[in-house]
């Protein structure tokens, strides 16, 4: 009867281990959770303070006006990005490119050089055209002058209109 108690209480002895370590194993499994629970309240708590206007306009499909720095800013971003990606696809190396757009440049120089010299020789044949013009003036008037004056008086020596060359410059 003895071993029979014996039994008895080491097998309730056992039982009351097990519970205790279940029960423990229980609590720190409880407390695990129950920590996660509130760091995920916290968590949310933080991103709903965190979220403004502008993410509750996007729920409703709605959006604030950008200003126009973000516009330009923008508008910049996708022209480099068109500009990148034009020259990545381009038909040819960029050294070609380069060349060829260095040949333009020089070209559209020599044009400008020509046009400028056309309007420059333009120019002087105008400015002889006046001097020209100006000095038959000056002889037409001292003719005229002459004559009105008459014989009787003395010859006035036709003036030397002090007009410079400019048709050389």
């Amino acid at each position: 009867m003895s071993t029979n108690l014996d039994d008895t209480m080491n097998s309730a002895k056992k039982t009351m281990n097990d519970v205790r370590d279940t029960a423990g194993h229980t609590a720190s499994a409880t407390r695990s959770k129950v920590m996660e629970g509130m760091h995920l309240a916290a968590t949310t708590i933080t991103m709903l303070r965190s979220l403004g206007i502008t993410d509750a306009l996007g729920w409703v499909g709605l959006q604030r006006r950008r200003g126009p720095f973000g516009t330009s800013l923008t508008f910049g971003a996708g022209f480099l990005a068109g500009a990148a990606v034009g020259l990545l696809a381009a038909p040819m190396a960029g050294s070609d490119m380069r060349r060829r757009i260095a040949q333009r440049v020089m070209g559209m120089e020599h044009r400008a050089e020509e046009t400028v010299a056309h309007a420059k020789s333009e120019v002087q044949a105008t400015v002889a055209q006046g001097v020209t013009a100006v000095k038959e003036a000056v002889t037409t008037t001292h003719a005229a002058a002459e004559e009105a004056i008459g014989s009787n008086h003395t010859k006035v020596a036709p003036p030397k209109v002090p007009v410079a060359d400019h048709a050389r410059s």
